[in-house]
């Protein structure tokens, strides 16, 4: 699985990953199970909650696995799936459609 970084920024906090996953919900369940050593970062046990992730950083919990795209090519990829998810959906543009309003005589 790929997690994508927005334009803007450079790096994810790895408690606030962790939640945007929806792996944890309570902050103190998060810093528990980074406290257990329970998370890997690049195949290393990190128990930093600020641990910044950055592209290409790989994150593993439990039989989890995600990698980190960010830049250019999470652009890319981001326009081209809500296309594919755009047509999939079978979701059209809404169209306003102008319609008379009948005055009533009171």
């Amino acid at each position: 699985m790929k997690f994508w970084l927005k334009r803007e920024s450079d790096f994810i906090f790895l408690d606030q990953f962790i939640k945007a996953m929806g792996w944890m919900e309570d902050y103190l369940d998060i810093r528990r199970i980074l406290m257990d050593g329970r998370v890997q970062v690049n195949n290393t046990v990190e128990i930093n909650r600020y641990f910044k992730l950055k592209e290409g950083d790989k994150v593993k919990y439990k039989d989890n696995f995600v990698q980190i795209v960010g830049g250019e090519f999470a652009q890319v990829l981001a326009k081209k799936n809500a296309a594919t998810e755009h047509i999939k959906m079978g979701r059209r543009p809404q169209r306003w459609q102008e319609k008379t309003i009948k005055k009533s005589d009171k």
